[in-house]
């Protein structure tokens, strides 16, 4: 029935329902077609572009080769395979999960990538990148401008970077339950990582991309190439590794572009990787933990008080005394500040915040608004992890009870609302069977009865 209904549909009608049945199709190693190969031939011998962009959508690679290479154009007849993909039915191909969710289903994507590389759109780019099953390598080679993406134009790379620091291998880092775990997965973070090795600290626009992306990157690693370049082949300490890669990068990004036209407020981006990059140093390793900690750079050490996961009271009483509204202004973003756990804590930073002085500009977010949008934020994660106001934390048994009283009172209006419907009701069915009797001395009776329950 499907087949037969989709020869004779209108073009529009099959590609809606190829694109609702794509998108509830979840692919499995056994079951990987979303269409069976009967319907995807009667739609080919259809051959029309409409149809060829519905089935695009949901067929397999081997049928995508196909539609691409007849609905391509050669776009210099002098050129041998300057072929150029027909723009909508390549984007088509490109959100297909299940023409790219296969090891060896990604060949037709090898043929086009440097077309998509050097002449794909915006669209193009988002379809590639936020497939959930793009293959490491493409996201490899894009971070690192090799293969099909080598010799891009600045402000090209600048935009394969963004999307590909957004895709799935990035953001979820590697996959522990994946076979290919330590090969794939941690040399995709490696390509990540070793931006801040090869990009140049004054490109504002690349930089920008890095700062707006690191707060979204999970955990921190150092690249394995990057330690072979120092290192050789010997046997080294990865712990002194981590050391010795966060003296590199912070060395080389400790530059504020126009410096010294820059409030202290202002969006610098070299400011923004300083910072983010040292709160992923990871607590387990102290001489790291020493290194930032110790920074002169006081985006280095914000950058500690935004990613400390424990700390004592008075360690924390010095970095105040050090750092001041720098100190509040990023440790206000780390849930530590925030947790039930530290009550104490809690309290001392809370005071800290209201002490900080606010900034001049009347529009610029001041501490004390941030602190209010986090709080709020991290109770609605997980209410039993983080207090819900600094006023629970000041005083948890009075603040739960006067919680609790003012929905005792609520209850106890509901009681009395509930009894007064109900004896509305028994009123009403007895004036009901007092009119019907016809007995008006009794309704007069009941009507007054009435304004006395209206007055209970």
């Amino acid at each position: 029935m499907e087949i037969e209904y989709l020869a004779a549909a209108p073009a529009h009608d099959v590609l809606t329902y190829l694109d609702k049945k794509g998108s509830s199709h979840q692919p499995s190693f056994f079951d990987r077609q979303c269409v069976s190969e009967s319907l995807e031939n009667c739609l080919l011998a259809r051959n029309e572009r409409l149809v060829d962009i519905a089935l695009a959508l949901v067929c397999r690679a081997e049928v995508i080769e196909q539609i691409l290479a007849r609905r391509a154009t050669n776009s210099d007849s002098s050129v041998e395979g300057s072929l150029e993909p027909d723009a909508s039915v390549m984007i088509a191909a490109l959100t297909n999960s299940t023409a790219l969710s296969f090891i060896f289903a990604s060949k037709w994507l090898m043929k086009w990538m440097p077309w998509i590389a050097r002449n794909g759109s915006t669209e193009h780019l988002q379809a590639l990148f936020f497939n959930p099953n793009v293959p490491n390598e493409v996201v490899d080679h894009a971070l690192s401008g090799s293969g099909a993406f080598e010799g891009l134009s600045q402000d090209r790379r600048r935009e394969v970077v963004y999307y590909a620091l957004r895709s799935k291998p990035v953001a979820n880092g590697p996959d522990e339950k994946s076979h290919d775990y330590d090969a794939a997965g941690h040399h995709t973070q490696g390509c990540v990582w070793n931006l801040f090795i090869t990009v140049d600290p004054h490109d504002q626009g690349m930089a920008g991309v890095l700062a707006d992306a690191l707060p979204k990157l999970p955990g921190f690693d150092v690249p394995y190439e990057w330690v072979r370049s120092i290192n050789g082949d010997k046997k080294t300490d990865w712990k002194e590794d981590q050391v010795k890669f966060l003296q590199v990068v912070l060395d080389r990004w400790c530059t504020d572009v126009d410096g010294s036209k820059n409030s202290a407020r202002d969006w610098i981006p070299q400011r923004i990787i300083r910072e983010m990059i040292a709160s992923r140093v990871p607590s387990y390793n102290e001489a790291a933990r020493k290194f930032v900690l110790d920074h002169p750079d006081v985006y280095v050490r914000r950058g500690y008080y935004r990613g400390l996961s424990r700390e004592t009271l008075e360690n924390l009483k010095r970095y105040f005394e050090r750092d001041g509204s720098d100190f509040c202004e990023s440790a206000v973003h780390n849930p530590f500040f925030y947790e039930r756990s530290n009550r104490e804590i809690v309290l001392w930073f809370a005071q800290r915040i209201r002490e900080c002085d606010p900034p001049k500009d009347e529009y610029a977010d001041t501490p004390g608004g941030t602190y209010v949008e986090r709080q709020e934020e991290f109770f609605k994660q997980s209410p039993a992890k983080y207090f819900e106001s600094r006023w629970e934390a000041e005083d948890p048994v009075g603040y739960a009870a006067s919680k609790r009283e003012g929905a005792d009172e609520m209850e106890g209006l509901d009681q009395r609302e509930r009894m007064f419907h109900e004896k509305l009701n028994e009123l009403s069915a007895t004036v009901r069977d007092v009119v019907q009797s016809r007995n008006w001395l009794t309704v007069g009776l009941a009507v007054a009865a009435g304004f006395l329950v209206a007055k209970l």
